[in-house]
């Protein structure tokens, strides 16, 4: 294949994983609000579903919010009976977050099993071995995510008008 065809293949990847991500978060948004709770609390649980029960230190972490963050988050979720609050049993001065199943479970699967399904059908005809292909893409992906986020921690904002770049610092 020519170098021009792959910059233009390479240039077409780049523009539809930005899409993706955009619409993911309008996706994510949508799905919120059918839930009646805002995009980071369904974020947090959206992580507890997928990594099990969590200190709220280890959801702060997963989820980029600060410890203040995360606790009214939590604060929010419980309310709703979406997260419990329980003691760990290795170690009873940690506090373990867990889904409410009887709660979460009911009523994300009203929201989220029509997407799966109608994303499980966009990927039918799929071969394993595409299938295969696409999740190595995926791990690639979240491995140069996860990265790139640490790199963003670890940079100076950039951008700012002097009058906040002031204030941020004193």
């Amino acid at each position: 294949m020519s170098s021009d065809k792959r910059e233009e293949l390479l240039g077409q990847l780049m523009d539809k994983m930005r899409l993706n991500a955009s619409l993911t978060i309008v996706m994510t948004q949508a799905g919120a609000e059918c839930l009646g709770i805002n995009a980071t609390d369904l974020n947090c649980l959206n992580i507890l579903g997928l990594n099990g029960a969590s200190t709220p230190g280890g959801l702060a972490a997963a989820t980029g919010l600060t410890s203040a963050s995360i606790t009214t988050a939590v604060d929010r979720l419980e309310a709703r009976g979406f997260v419990r609050r329980e003691r760990d049993p290795q170690d009873r001065r940690k506090v373990l977050l867990r889904l409410s199943t009887p709660v979460a479970a009911p009523e994300c699967a009203d929201v989220f099993e029509p997407v799966i399904a109608t994303w499980r059908g966009a990927i039918a005809d799929f071969s394993d071995d595409e299938l295969v292909t696409i999740i190595e893409h995926y791990k690639s992906v979240e491995n140069v995510t996860r990265a790139l986020l640490e790199s963003f921690k670890d940079s100076e904002p950039q951008g700012q008008p002097a009058s906040f770049a002031s204030e941020a610092t004193g």
